[in-house]
Order: C-alpha cells, then structure tokens, then sequence
C-alpha cells in the first residue's frame, strides 16, 4: 500500500501538483517510515511548494535513520544545490563518498552530482 502512495505522489509531481504529492508521499511515509525513496519524493514536493524547512526536516530524520547508508547524502546534497548553498552540497558529496566506498552505484551518483555541482559553480 505504501507504494501504491508513493507511485501516486510521483504521478502527482508530474502533473505538476506537488501540494497534493506531500499528501501522497506522507501517506507511503506513514506506511513504510523506513523507505527512502519515499523521503526523497516528499523532500521534492516540499521543495517545490517552497516548504525548504519541511524538505530539510526530512532529510535530515532520514540521514539519522540510515546513518551509515549513503543515499540520504545524496539527497541532502541535492537539498544544498536546490538552495544554492554549494558548500553544504560538497559536505554531502563528499559523505557519499565517504559511506558508498567502494560500492559501484554509489560512485556512479557521487560522480554525477558532482559534475552538477561543477556545472552550477562555474
């Protein structure tokens, strides 16, 4: 049922009404507390509804949750860039690489955003 939430946010980010997408995606959070795609896409919404706090908020509870899993660096990486504070997001990057060591997806992400950064800062 979570899922079912969380392909219904992503449908609703898409349609570009993303206050009805936080409805969705805390939905799938309330069902499945533990999923981080589900942080992800409500960290998103809120973002787009100008609610950076929220966004912020859930970042962060989900970094303390999976504190040795690398993905939520991503996100809040992600987060800094959305916000233009370009130090923060290299903080973040940096943990990717730190946690995702020697883990081939991981790499492949932190690589990627870090070509973001760099095309954001130059």
């Amino acid at each position: 049922m979570a899922e079912a939430h969380f392909w219904l946010g992503e449908v609703q980010m898409n349609l570009d009404t993303p206050a009805v997408a936080i409805k969705s995606f805390e939905s799938a959070m309330e069902l499945d507390p533990l999923s981080l795609d589900h942080v992800a896409g409500l960290a998103m919404a809120c973002h787009a509804t100008g609610r950076n706090a929220r966004a912020l908020e859930v970042l962060q509870r989900a970094s303390q949750l999976h504190p040795k899993s690398w993905w939520p660096q991503v996100q809040l990486a992600r987060y800094y860039m959305w916000n233009k504070d370009y130090a923060y997001a290299q903080r973040y990057i940096d943990k990717v690489g730190e946690l995702g060591a020697g883990e081939a997806q991981a790499e492949t992400i932190r690589v990627g955003v870090q070509g973001l950064l760099y095309a954001l800062t130059e």
